[in-house]
Parts: C-alpha cells; sequence; structure tokens
C-alpha cells in the first residue's frame, strides 16, 4: 500500500508543478503583451517563437530533470505562455479589418520562426546532449 500513497503523491505533485507553470506563463504572457501593446500582434508572435524554443529544451533535456520540471516547464509555463487561440484570434481580427496582407504576413511569420525555433532548439540541445570530444589528447602510438 506504500507504492500506492507514494505513486498518488508524486502524481499530485507533478500536476501542481504543472498548475504553477501553467500560472506563471500565462501571466508573463499578459504582462508582455500589456508591456509592449503594438496593432501588430508582435508580442504573440515573439512569445510563440521563443516559446517554441523553450518547449524544447526541456522535452530534449528531460531526461537530465526531474519529471517535475519538464511538467512544470513543457507543459505548464509553454502552454500556458503560447497560445494558438490567440495567435487565431489575432489573425482573424486583422482579416476583418482589412489587413489582408498583415494577416498573412502574420500567418508566415508564425509558422516559419516558430519551425526555426524548433529546429534551432533540437540542434543545440542535440548538440548539448553530446559527449564532449577529448580536447588536446595525441593519438596513442602502438
Amino acid at each position: 500500500m506504500q507504492a500506492e500513497g507514494g505513486s498518488i503523491r508524486r502524481e499530485l505533485l507533478l500536476y501542481a508543478s504543472i498548475v504553477a507553470g501553467g500560472a506563471l506563463g500565462a501571466v508573463g504572457r499578459e504582462w508582455l503583451s500589456d508591456a509592449f501593446p503594438s496593432a501588430f500582434p508582435w508580442m504573440t508572435l515573439a512569445i510563440n517563437v521563443a516559446g517554441s524554443f523553450l518547449i524544447v529544451f526541456a522535452l530534449e533535456l528531460g531526461e537530465y530533470l526531474h519529471t517535475h520540471y519538464v511538467g512544470f516547464h513543457a507543459v505548464g509555463f509553454c502552454g500556458g505562455f503560447t497560445t494558438f487561440s490567440t495567435f487565431s484570434l489575432q489573425t482573424l481580427g486583422l482579416w476583418q479589418e482589412g489587413e489582408t496582407g498583415a494577416a498573412v504576413l502574420y500567418v508566415f511569420l508564425s509558422v516559419a520562426l516558430c519551425l526555426l525555433a524548433v529546429w534551432l532548439a533540437l540542434k543545440m540541445t542535440h548538440r548539448l546532449r553530446r559527449p564532449p570530444e577529448p580536447v588536446g589528447m595525441e593519438e596513442e602510438i602502438g
């Protein structure tokens, strides 16, 4: 019975870390959007690109991190920080206001930059995970 209680406790702690991360991510997104208002949704674009980059670090390096950190960061913080629903609403708003070019540009930049951020983060994390090569060691002569 002890193992089951420990498992429930771990699961509850994981959910609590996800909730805390989600709250911080959502508040951070709102604060940044309020701090840098603009007719074009630059801050949502920047947040989604940053979130696309950050989530890869949590997931790719997750094997080195505690499960609660991965839950806090990837599921909670990045889930609350980035938002496809806001992106969609802002795109539709631009379109309805007759800003067709801005709407198309926003969609293109969002997809292209978020994919680029994911690719860069994958390259960086794979490099970080690779064991270091010996430096300055001469080839052994036998």
